[in-house]
């Protein structure tokens, strides 16, 4: 570091001559402290002691000479920082007496041009706080007290940057001011820093602290580094300091609170003792090449513990370098993140449960009016049922209260996605053209729907039933944003995004899809309660108008189907929701919606096939037995997979189908059916569930070839389900 001496240049001679006469002082300061009272001759000898040690911190190379190996590291890691120690005069320039090498990593000039009078730090300081920071000065000396202040300085290549400052100043035994000195800092990343930075920028800035005190008295060379050595043994964070190989050449107290290794077990190992197996080997390459370019590399690790056990740090990694720019050392600052990130989790479980809560609020008072209103008309219809009439009017209403709890629980299902999908090859333009006249309806008279089709035809593989809700809950979403009418508009495009498209996609992917854009007129969505439209029971409609569960659901579907949901909105601006969903190319396969050419009636009847029944459900297996009876099937019944293949062994494997539950006591119905299949390949399956894990298996229903439906199921879709099963190939 370079140090100009102010006040005179000591010979080498001087040095030696009073450097021997200061060893014999402290000899006999030793002496007196045991023995008599020379305490007038002991303070002579001490005070050539200092004069020795003050005109050898002014000699530079015997200084640094005559320093030990491991404080010579920690010099130059100080000397890397962008920091710089200063003294100078109290005139309007603040004439400079002193900076040092640290300057240049500041301001981009050398310590020379300042000294040399080449450039004045004071024309540096931005012209809005000159006037402050010289104020501040003033106020300070008059008061001979300290000062601390943040300022913007503009460096050598007009960039401007956040300074710290902190000085004092000297005054003779007189009281009068000889000179000001103090430390300058380099804070630009602590003001650009967003608030978790902030945050971590604060903790190290308790370290920066513990530095400025030690390093606002530069003539105390050797005290000053052994306070520095003491402020990083004592830190908070754990200091590893690595030659250029990783090699560990030195570890704080820290180090061995978080890792459980002891300073003499970590020396000479290299980092890979960490190493937890919990990170890719690409990103450790991308951490060793950020840091042999002499950048530095910031980031979280997992990382292992002596004990086995896995700890998370927060981990900035620096290079030292020599006078020359040869990077000599690593030096890594890792702060011990793992209480902080469990308490994160068990915050987060706090919000599940209170979600959960939410949830079951919400499912319990739709649940409940469509309970109420299926028990009241069944006991309407148990005492008035002489009136066919109005015996028929009670059925229908709890025939249509059962299609509301329905709807709700596929609501649930669709948005926990533990619904699997009916895929089949949907035709987008074919599918909203025929929901023209539906959303026309729905949207009332004084609203105008504009339906812009793709030019060419556009395929998607889903499930047509769930991918009409979303449009129909989307539709309804925007009819109540249009209370005094206005435009609904539907439209298909093409997207195709490439891998650097998604920066600003954060749900995105690269890949060819089709957009569904739906954009109203309406009153828009205010901007405080945008990220939460899409969160289950969220509403903003009165308790009556809805339940909080159509956008939510929507998203769900969405997912399901691999895409994803974006919005755009602006106060009485109106609402722009766009879904995308992948591109199909198997478009010859069956298209939603086309089957067989046959009548409804005869879709609706047996023809005696034989089909075996399982379900666990008294009262669902003798429904289904008797809807199926009346249909024209023979139908042989089991409660169990054990009893259904029991069974079909029984019955020598004489069954056409099996109709299945997913859900069973012990065994479930995919156990059931593989089996039977493993006897009888072309023995036809159905499978129904209400409720299950069968999503993570969707893919072997698919290879199976196995045919799919949710309960609750209609009579007339199961029995057209099974008459499609039967007449294919």
């Amino acid at each position: 570091m370079t140090q100009p001496d102010a006040i005179g240049v000591r010979s080498p001679l001087l040095i030696w001559t009073v450097a021997p006469l200061g060893m014999a002082g402290l000899a006999l300061l030793v002496w007196v402290s045991w023995g008599g009272p020379a305490t007038g001759l002991c303070a002579l000898i001490v005070g050539a002691l200092a004069c020795t040690i003050s005109a050898q911190q002014r000699d530079e190379n015997a200084h640094r000479a005559a320093l030990p190996e491991s404080d010579e590291q920690l010099w130059a890691l100080t000397s890397s920082l962008p920091l710089f120690l200063y003294r100078c005069r109290n005139d309007p320039d603040w004439t400079t007496l002193f900076k040092s090498d640290g300057c240049e990593i500041v301001t981009g000039y050398k310590a020379e041009d300042f000294l040399s009078g080449k450039v004045r730090f004071s024309a540096l300081i931005h012209d809005s706080y000159r006037d402050l920071v010289w104020k501040k000065w003033q106020d300070a000396l008059d008061d001979k007290a300290s000062i601390e202040l943040d300022y913007p300085i503009r460096d050598a290549d007009g960039q401007e940057r956040w300074v710290f400052e902190r000085g004092h100043g000297v005054y003779d035994e007189e009281g009068t001011l000889l000179y000001i000195e103090g430390l300058v800092i380099d804070i630009t990343d602590r003001k650009q820093a967003e608030q978790e930075r902030d945050r971590l920028l604060a903790e190290a800035d308790d370290t920066r602290r513990v530095l400025l005190s030690v390093l606002e008295d530069e003539r105390r060379g050797q005290a000053e580094r052994m306070r520095l050595i003491l402020a990083i043994e004592q830190a908070g964070e754990s200091f590893i300091m690595t030659d250029t190989e990783g090699i560990i050449q030195y570890v704080n107290p820290a180090f061995t609170r978080s890792s459980g290794y002891t300073r003499d077990e970590a020396l000479g190992q290299h980092t890979r003792l960490l190493k937890s197996g919990k990170h890719s080997q690409e990103l450790y390459q991308q951490l060793w090449q950020t840091i042999s370019r002499g950048e530095e590399w910031t980031g979280r690790l997992v990382n292992r513990r002596k004990d086995g056990s896995l700890f998370t740090e927060d981990v900035t990694i620096s290079a030292v370098t020599d006078p020359k720019g040869t990077i000599t050392n690593y030096v890594a600052v890792n702060r011990d993140v793992t209480h902080e990130l469990e308490l994160e989790e068990q915050l987060l479980q706090a919000q599940k449960m209170e979600l959960i809560g939410q949830m079951a609020g919400g499912i319990a008072h739709d649940f409940n009016n469509n309970l109420q209103a299926i028990l009241g008309f069944a006991d309407m219809a148990i005492e008035d049922h002489t009136d066919p009439d109005r015996l028929k009017e009670y059925l229908n209403e709890i025939l249509k209260a059962g299609q509301s709890a329905s709807a709700l629980t596929r609501q649930l299902l669709v948005f926990s996605r533990r619904q699997v999908l009916s895929r089949q090859v949907v035709d987008m333009n074919a599918m909203l053209a025929g929901m023209v006249k539906i959303v026309e309806r729905t949207m009332g008279e004084n609203v105008i729907v504009e339906w812009h089709p793709h030019p060419l035809a556009r395929f998607v593989n889903g499930d047509p039933r769930l991918l009409e809700q979303v449009v129909l809950n989307l539709v309804l979403n925007a009819r109540d944003a249009m209370p005094d009418g206005g435009r609904l508009s539907m439209k298909l495009s093409d997207v195709e995004l490439s891998e650097s498209d998604l920066a600003l996609r954060p749900d995105a992917r690269a890949g060819r899809f089709i957009c569904l854009a739906v954009t109203d007129t309406g009153v828009g969505i205010p901007a405080q309660i945008r990220t939460k439209i899409f969160e289950p029971f969220f509403t903003t409609k009165p308790a009556s108008k809805g339940t909080g569960l159509g956008l939510s659901t929507v998203y769900g579907i969405v997912k399901q189907h691999e895409g994803w949901i974006s919005v755009y909105s602006e106060d009485n601006q109106g609402t722009e929701f766009h879904v995308y969903l992948p591109l199909s190319d198997a478009a010859g396969e069956r298209i939603a919606g086309k089957t067989a050419a046959s009548s409804d009636d005869a879709r609706l009847k047996g023809q005696g096939e034989r089909i075996l029944l399982v379900e666990d459900e008294e009262g669902i297996r003798g429904l289904m037995q008797r809807m199926l009876k009346t249909a024209g099937y023979e139908v042989v019944c089991a409660a169990s997979a054990e009893e259904g293949q029991h069974l079909y062994e029984q019955h020598d494997g004489a069954f056409d189908m099996v109709v299945s539950d997913v859900v069973l006591p012990e065994k479930s119905g995919f156990d059931l059916v593989e089996r039977l299949q493993e006897k009888n390949p072309r023995l036809k399956v159905l499978l129904l569930s209400g409720y299950s894990d069968e999503r993570t298996r969707w893919s072997q229903i698919r290879q199976e070839g196995w045919r799919y439906l949710p309960k609750p199921v209609s009579r007339r879709v199961l029995l057209t389900t099974l008459r499609e099963v039967l007449t294919s190939g």
